[in-house]
């Protein structure tokens, strides 16, 4: 009789679904992880979803690597794909650096919120501000509503870089 995992290529497989199996259980921890979190800070599910999608590309690439080293792959060949990869973002980068920088800003504005959907700010450049209360906070801008009624969309690479004086009241 033989044994039930007879070769290298078996048990390669074996892992490999074990892995696979681990990432999908992974990934909803982390959904359910996030939804909570996300819902005591009283994160918009828009917020949420955005934020489960980030963290799950991220948790692909961790499982992708340790998928590379069951399957055995070399880890020369392993660095000169990801050398050829990351130069092919950096290209890509330099082309959408404004449109990245605002990606970034919005989640460190997220993660650190110097206001929320609601709040009452100012936002000062020198001589110029805006006054208004915040409305939403997307990936690429925060939308404040106007004292006049107007509706003013500031990327969140120029928000992250002003100053910003917050009320509890409008002022």
């Amino acid at each position: 009789m033989q044994p039930f995992f007879k070769t290298i290529f078996d048990i390669d497989i074996l892992l490999t679904v074990v892995v696979i199996i681990f990432y999908f259980v992974s990934a909803k921890m982390l959904k359910k992880l996030i939804t909570k979190y996300g819902t005591r800070r009283q994160m918009t599910r828009s917020q949420r979803i955005k934020l489960v999608r980030l963290s799950k590309f991220f948790l692909g690439i961790f499982f992708i690597l340790i998928l590379t080293l069951i399957w055995g792959l070399n880890m020369k060949d392993i660095w000169v794909l990801g050398s050829v990869i990351l130069g092919f973002i950096g290209v890509a980068v330099f082309a959408v650096w404004s449109l990245l920088s605002n990606v970034l800003a919005a989640y460190i504005l997220f993660f650190s919120e110097p206001f929320q959907i609601g709040d009452f700010v100012i936002l000062k450049d020198g001589d110029n501000s805006i006054k208004g209360e915040v409305m939403n906070m997307t990936t690429f801008y925060v939308k404040i509503k106007l004292d006049d009624g107007g509706i003013a969309n500031i990327p969140n690479n120029v928000t992250f870089q002003k100053i910003i004086i917050k009320y509890s009241n409008k002022p």
